[in-house]
């Protein structure tokens, strides 16, 4: 219902996570991350994907980048 909600791509992205659909959730991450490259919970889903596909490196990187945005 609204434009560039990057929040509303991050729980699709989750939703997605939850199913094992790895491709639609870096899809809808990779939106919200455009929109607000800042956001720490799409890094860290961003992280969580490529653990899952053993990714490890860029995994490593995206949580680094959670942790950067929200060190809490």
């Amino acid at each position: 219902v609204t434009r560039n909600n990057f929040i509303a791509h991050g729980e699709l992205a989750n939703a997605f996570l939850r199913q094992d659909k790895l491709d639609q959730a870096l899809e809808q991450v990779g939106i919200a991350l455009s929109v607000k490259p800042d956001y720490p919970e799409g890094h860290n889903t961003l992280g969580i994907i490529y653990a899952k596909r053993d990714e490890l490196d860029l995994a490593i990187e995206a949580f680094k980048q959670a942790k950067h945005f929200d060190p809490t």
